[in-house]
Formats: structure tokens, sequence, C-alpha cells
């Protein structure tokens, strides 16, 4: 303050100014406007341990389809950005569930399991597997990867032998080095790289070739580069509406980088090249991919996800997750009153719509499609606590509206369907 006086104080006299009032009031405003600036710059969006965590839950996402890719613009780096995905072509997605539970294997105790990732071995086939996590004070880790049950693949339209085919024993590997998914605190230009090997061991049978469950392995080192971007606020859609926007979310934009080199051995040997030839594989082979990640607090899946080529210039997937909220209304707040309850939610064999105490008299029910279109309909003459919902929905959202006789909406809820 006394710094700020003397300023005064010497301009003044510097520029013999006699209107000393209108000069502070325009420095003061001078002031103001910098330490708003300064204000704005301090509150930067992270993710750290305070504001995230890691439950039981059921996600659902929507994968765009390949004629939608071609409209995604990649965003902008930086602080404070505006990101607004909300203009996504949504036509034939592609919803799937992403479930989370705490793992029952006595090994792994203590950890999260996520079910049913995908990934190629040749020829645009490959197995399914889950992925183990944990969060501490360090970041959001992936310690084991793995599955519980046995696969085969068939490859006899490749071999023309019916007979052969590509055994998967079921299996479980720990990281050396675990991967991180996010670096706790996530903020603003920092980076973080995570170097392991992924071993997958399977036999193979391919009878022209006298090969009879001969013991195969494939080993990836994979190196994995994180970098935040970004930070700022996120729109997607919000499938509740048609042409929906979801809230502004504040969100770090994470860049991820990917590269391997894939080896593969026959009996413990190097496979020969005219084998890994005959499968579409190279030995020692490296690929490149990236992608660009919004994360949200408190959520253990990425709001929205695009994937990328090794050239980092055309999507070749895109991901959201469907699970979002928009600026309700008064009137859409009261609507959301729990009169109306699907469960359980998602859509199961045994869902039931639950009908509160509080609903006394008689009414309908409609279940209706995001474009409003009625799928089900359901006519209230009596006091009923639940009906039974068909399960055979094609996946998607759909809403359960409950009216009185005068057709005044009194309650309504979400399902989500991922089948």
């Amino acid at each position: 303050m006394f710094v700020f006086v003397f300023f005064i104080i010497y301009l003044r006299n510097k520029f013999k100014i006699k209107n000393e009032v209108s000069m502070f009031r325009k420095l003061l405003m001078v002031l103001l406007i910098i330490s708003s600036l300064c204000a704005v710059a301090q509150n930067e969006f992270f993710i750290d341990k305070d504001n995230f965590k890691i439950v039981p839950r059921t996600d659902s996402l929507a994968r765009l389809s390949p004629n939608a890719l071609q409209s995604v613009e990649k965003p902008l780096y930086g602080e404070n950005q505006k990101w607004d995905y909300s203009n996504l072509d949504t036509s034939d997605l592609i919803i799937k569930k992403l479930i989370s539970e705490i793992t029952t294997y006595p090994t792994m105790k203590g950890l999260f399991v996520y079910h049913d990732f995908f990934e190629v071995l040749a020829f645009n086939r490959g197995y399914y597997y889950d992925e183990f996590y944990k969060v501490d004070e360090e970041g959001y880790k992936n310690m084991v990867w793995g599955f519980p049950y046995s696969q085969k693949i068939n490859i006899g339209d490749l071999t023309g032998n019916e007979l052969d085919n590509i055994f998967i024993p079921y299996q479980f590997y720990p990281f050396d080095n675990p991967r991180f998914i996010i670096k706790f605190p996530s903020k603003y230009a920092t980076s973080i790289t995570s170097n392991f090997v992924k071993s997958l061991f399977f036999k193979l049978n391919i009878f022209s070739l006298k090969i009879y469950d001969n013991l195969a392995h494939k080993v990836s080192h994979i190196e994995q580069t994180d970098s935040v971007v970004g930070w700022g606020s996120l729109k997607v859609p919000n499938l509740k509406e048609t042409n929906g926007v979801s809230k502004d979310y504040d969100v770090v934009l994470i860049q991820r980088t990917t590269a391997r080199i894939d080896s593969f051995f026959l009996q413990e040997k190097p496979a020969s090249i005219e084998l890994l030839k005959a499968f579409g594989v190279e030995q020692g082979a490296k690929s490149t991919s990236h992608s660009l990640i919004f994360w949200r607090a408190n959520k253990q899946s990425p709001l929205l996800t695009i994937n990328y080529d090794s050239s980092f210039t055309k999507p070749n997937d895109v991901i959201f997750d469907i699970d979002v909220a928009k600026e309700l209304s008064i009137e859409e707040t009261n609507l959301n009153n729990g009169i109306v309850s699907v469960y359980p939610n998602p859509l199961q064999l045994d869902s039931q719509i639950i009908i509160s105490d509080n609903f006394t008299s008689s009414g309908s029910i409609l279940v209706s499609d995001i474009f409003g279109n009625v799928t089900e309909k359901f006519s209230i003459t009596e006091i009923k606590s639940s009906i039974k919902l068909n399960n055979n929905y094609p996946n998607g959202i759909y809403f359960v509206s409950l009216y009185d006789l005068n057709n005044k909406l009194l309650s309504q809820t979400k399902i989500i369907v991922a089948q």
C-alpha cells in the first residue's frame, strides 16, 4: 500500500497531475484488471488424489460410427481452453458397458478390475483380457493384466484346415513397472513415461506344418508417454435430448503416445520368417499410436477419448462417456423426484420399473427413446409397486415417464441399455 501511495505521489510530481482523484481511479481500475487476470491464472484445473476416486460402478460409453469420424477435429492445446464436442455425429452409436468392480482373486486383493478389453494378435483376430488397477499417492495405475478363461481363435480359413487354431490358456501377469493411467498431480505441462513388458503365451496348431500344440509366445516392449497439454472445460453430446448438450465439465487434456515392439517365439526360439509372414506379422515390428484423453474429476473413465493412427492426423476411434448432465431447469429437476425409477439399471433380465408409495392414483407409464418414439406403454389402473420391463431393447438411452389421468408428466427417469 505504501508503495502504491509513493507511486501516486511520484506520478503527480513527474507529470504535474492536479486531479489526483481521477488518477487514483484509473490506477485502481488497472490494478483490478491485473488482479482479475492473476486470479484466473491461478484457477488451473488438475487431477490429484483429492479429486479422483475409483469405486465399483458401470459406465456406459458410446463409440462413434466410422462415418462420423471424418468431422472430428483435433483440439487446441493450452490453458483455460473451451472445448466443444457437443456436435459429434451420434447416429449409429455403439454403446458399451465398462464395469469396474473389486476383484475376488486372492492374489490381487484390493485391486479394481475392468473387463473385456480386446487386442489383435494377427489378421484382426485377437483375444479379450481384463486389467487390474489401484489408486495410491502416486496416481491411478494398471498393475496386472490377464483373463480367467481359455480362448480359441480358429484360423482354418487362413490355412485351409478347419482344425487349425490358436489356443490361449488363462493367464495373469503383473507388470514389473506399473502402467500409469493418471499421474498425480496431472498439472499442465507435466508428463510421465511408463515402460513395461506385456507377455502372452498361447499354443499353435497348424497340422499341414506338423505344428501340434507348439508353445508360442508374444512379447511386447511398450513405452507410454502421457503429457498434460491443456486444461479447461469440455462439452459432449447429451443423449437425453435430441441434439442435447452436456454442461461444461472441468477437464485436463492428456496426449498419450504409445510405442511398442512386438516379438514372436515358437518353442522358445524366434518364429520363422515364413510363419510370421503367413500370419501377416513381422519380427520386431514397431508401431506407434496416439490418443487425446479428456479427464474430469472423480471418474475412472475419461469423458472423451480420441484415438489416432501413427500419423496423428486422422482419428480412427472416438469414445465418450454418456453419463453426463446438463444444466437442469427447475421443472426438470422436479421431474427427477424418485416417484418412478428402474432397478437394476443399466437394463438386465430382471429389471423392473419401481413405483413409489407416494403415487396412489391411476395413470400411465411410457418408455421412449431419445427421439421421443414410444417403445412400450403401461396403464396403471390400480396401485402397483413394480412393473416388469421388456429386456430386448436395442442399445441406447431410454426414458420412463409417469403421467396422471390428465396426461400431466409427474416423474421421469433414464434407462441405459448396453448389452
